[in-house]
């Protein structure tokens, strides 16, 4: 069951309103959930209120999702820095990897004589 809210003590439900008249927001009974509706689209439902109450982050997530152009340069943007950060580590890990064998190799040097590159056949 949903009930819809007509007014809060921060007036965010007027705030909501000159952002698109048709918005209009709704308490879950179920999820316990504030959500945000737009009256225009068959599918009224837009968003869920990430937050326990109605305050100015409410009217900041709902601007921001007007955007979509925004939301995903972001997730790309977002993407590129995990996929840079993932070459790194595997850079860094090979690079390591390569030192210590490096290292391993030049701890364990004998004196090789001139044979020790000649192919003995039998």
């Amino acid at each position: 069951m949903k009930i819809k809210i007509n007014s809060d003590p921060f007036n965010i439900n007027k705030r909501i309103k000159q952002l698109n008249k048709n918005y209009y927001v709704v308490y879950n009974l179920q999820t316990k959930k504030y959500e945000i509706h737009n009256s225009a689209h068959k599918n009224s439902y837009c968003i869920t209120v990430p937050y326990n109450q109605l305050d100015y982050r409410t009217i900041k997530v709902l601007k921001e999702s007007e955007n979509p152009t925004k939301i995903f340069e972001e997730i790309e943007k977002h993407n590129k820095n995990l996929e840079l950060k993932a070459q790194n580590n595997v850079l860094d890990r090979s690079s390591y990897q390569l030192k210590e064998i490096y290292d391993y190799s030049n701890s364990h040097i004998k004196n090789f004589d001139g044979n020790a590159y000649k192919n003995i056949w039998v």
